[in-house]
């Protein structure tokens, strides 16, 4: 599949879900006022009672809409990193020798890998898009790794965040 027809899939998929959302608010809206308007007796309760259930559902799917979204980025990276072979991939060391870099070219997709010079422990790992044909370019300043990415640099602070570290050592 292509880049194209995949990132169509994308958008018809965050469509249908907006769609969802919507239909889920309407239906939630119109019961929660009929609970409300239900009768004259204690209606400022029910009101107080339904704005809380609805900013504790808010909550909850903001949450599940994250945890989503974090998923489903990293099986996409995943995908891409188990098809990394050695022979894709080129070392750097850091000027001050405590971190290597292992990055590999994987189609138009480059994973960066970070590793403690010592104990050759995987720190982190990146994948990104690249779309040109320009070699790898690597620059170390101080306690940051910066890497092109497309028409900017991007930039990686070593050592990496424990979150980092804690997708490092997932599959």
């Amino acid at each position: 599949m292509n880049a194209g027809a995949d990132e169509a899939g994308i958008g018809m998929f965050v469509l249908a879900a907006a769609c969802i959302a919507v239909c889920i608010v309407a239906i939630s809206l119109r019961l929660s006022l009929r609970f409300i308007l239900s009768s004259r007796d204690g209606r400022p309760q029910r009101t107080r009672q339904m704005v809380k259930v609805s900013i504790k559902r808010a909550f909850v799917g903001v949450a599940c809409l994250t945890v989503l979204v974090v998923g489903w980025r990293y099986r996409e990276d995943a995908q891409w990193r188990a098809s990394v072979r050695p022979s894709d991939c080129e070392h750097e060391e850091s000027a001050d020798a405590r971190y290597t870099a292992r990055y590999c070219y994987v189609a138009s997709r480059i994973i960066l890998s970070v590793y403690a010079q010592d104990s050759r422990q995987l720190l982190l790992e990146k994948a990104y898009k690249n779309d040109s044909d320009d070699p790898v370019r690597l620059y170390w300043e101080g306690d940051t790794l910066r890497y092109e990415d497309g028409d900017d640099l991007g930039t990686i602070h070593l050592p990496p965040t424990p979150f980092e570290r804690l997708m490092a050592k997932l599959p």
